[in-house]
């Protein structure tokens, strides 16, 4: 009878050194991180799940500590662990996806974001990021309609008129596009600071809007929207690169004879990139236009 006392009182100091021992490596781990020494915070908390095995706020930590020096494939199977556990923790859904963008996984952010917009049928973010995604994975009615979804909830926001532009362009139905796209700017515009200048990060707005004008034959504001959308970013920091905006613009200068315009634009973009062939065989298209053989 004394042995099994003394079992059972060696099975609780065990335990609860064992519990010691993890909040040892955890308050550790906690004091790494605050300290931005991210390795060693990992292998704490780590050592710290060995110990208790599938604990909410260890996985929650380590996971931030992947996601915050980079280790974005570590941080996302950790979340996924956490989600595992806590399914019904909506923020979850919406980091799996935003981790899975990042490393454009995107039909695995696809999967949890509708998982999420199931839970949550009025997140906004949610619908629009399922948009985009979608659109990545060239699934475009789908992605139209999940820019619709989130429309249908929050109906001025040019983040999702845009997003429903894309999907519009994709399939090729230019003049709704062009409705979308003209919304979306208006709406970035009456934000602060884009109603005094627009953020580089808009560049885009502006150069899919542009080509779509184009295609709608309307040369003249094509060419406004080029000129807009270079003046947002004159660094050339923000995707399209200035060599292709300079190549697409140049099209509808040459939709209205003004050859001399196309071809400037057209070695502003060879000067940018020296092996963009697209621009070297439409610069030799209009040299041929103008018999200068």
């Amino acid at each position: 009878m004394r042995v099994r006392i003394y079992l059972i009182v060696f099975l609780v100091f065990s335990l609860s050194a064992f519990s010691q021992s993890a909040k040892k490596f955890y308050k550790q781990g906690k004091k790494d991180f605050k300290e931005k020494k991210y390795g060693s915070a990992v292998n704490n908390f780590t050592k710290a799940l060995e110990l208790k095995p599938n604990n909410f706020k260890y996985l929650s930590e380590r996971a931030k500590t992947y996601e915050v020096s980079l280790e974005y494939p570590d941080a996302l199977k950790d979340y996924k662990s956490h989600l595992n556990l806590k399914s019904s923790d909506k923020m979850l859904y919406m980091k799996i996806a935003d981790l899975a963008i990042a490393l454009q996984d995107y039909a695995s952010a696809v999967d949890y974001l509708d998982r999420l917009t199931v839970l949550d049928k009025k997140n906004v973010q949610a619908w629009q990021k399922a948009s985009i995604s979608y659109l990545k994975l060239k699934k475009f009615e789908v992605a139209l309609d999940k820019a619709n979804k989130a429309l249908d909830v929050q109906r001025y926001n040019h983040i999702t008129h845009y997003f429903k532009a894309l999907a519009l362009d994709s399939l090729h139905d230019l003049g709704a596009a062009n409705i979308e796209y003209t919304s979306a700017i208006r709406l970035m515009k009456n934000e602060d600071p884009n109603d005094i200048k627009p953020l580089p990060e808009f560049k885009p707005y502006f150069i899919n809007h542009a080509w779509v004008v184009y295609r709608l034959f309307d040369f003249d504001n094509s060419l406004k929207e080029f000129e807009a959308g270079l003046a947002t970013d004159p660094r050339d920091t923000v995707e399209p690169k200035n060599f292709t905006v300079y190549y697409l613009r140049s099209q509808p200068y040459l939709a209205k004879s003004d050859f001399v315009n196309s071809i400037g634009d057209l070695n502003r973009a060879l000067v940018l990139n020296p092996k963009y062939t697209e621009a070297f065989f439409l610069r030799g298209k209009i040299y041929k236009k103008t018999s200068q053989f």
